[in-house]
Order: structure tokens, then sequence, then C-alpha cells
């Protein structure tokens, strides 16, 4: 997802409970999680500079961290992960070619 965040990330698992409490932490950041099933939680990732790349070989400037979702915020340690999350480097385009073309 974008450094620039509002990813939603649909999240899998079991024994979600249904509470304005329900956290998704994403590396360091908590962010509130929307609960959609005991089974399911939607997550919108928060914005993070891609200030230390990890760089598999098909991507440049990318941030990995680790992902965990908790019934409230109390139960975020950040010890146990429950995925990793890709964040990338926003596109910066720089020039266009050709600057128009025929509107059809």
């Amino acid at each position: 997802g974008s450094s620039l965040g509002g990813t939603s990330v649909t999240v899998k698992g079991d024994g979600f409970a249904s509470s304005d409490l329900l956290t998704c932490l994403f590396g360091e950041i908590l962010v509130t999680g929307l609960w959609s099933t005991a089974r399911e939680v939607l997550c919108r990732v928060p914005a993070r500079g891609v200030t230390e790349p990890f760089v598999p070989p098909e991507h440049e400037n990318v941030t990995r961290v680790g992902v965990q979702v908790c019934n409230s915020p109390s139960d975020c340690t950040g010890g146990q992960q429950s995925f990793d999350f890709d964040y990338l480097a926003p596109l910066n385009i720089s020039a266009l070619s050709p600057p128009s073309g025929p509107s059809t």
C-alpha cells in the first residue's frame, strides 16, 4: 500500500470482538479497526514515511511492517504479528511524452 496511507485491508482470522476498542497495529502505529464478523476486520492503513527500506528484488523504496489486530489497544503489544504489510513510496512522475495527443 501507499506510504501516504488510506488503503483498506481486510484481516481474516478468529475471535474478533464486536467492539469500539478493536485496534489494528501497523508497526508502532495504532488505528481503529472496523468489525465485520468474528472472523473478519477491516483496517485503514495509516500514513508512514518510507525511511527504512526493505528491498525485495522486484521492488525499491519499500518499508515492511508487522501488523496485528487486537480486541483492545492494551492487547496490542507488538510482540506477535499476524502478517507483514509493505508500504510503497509514492510515485513521482517527472515528465510525460508526448504532452498532448488526439482527443479520440
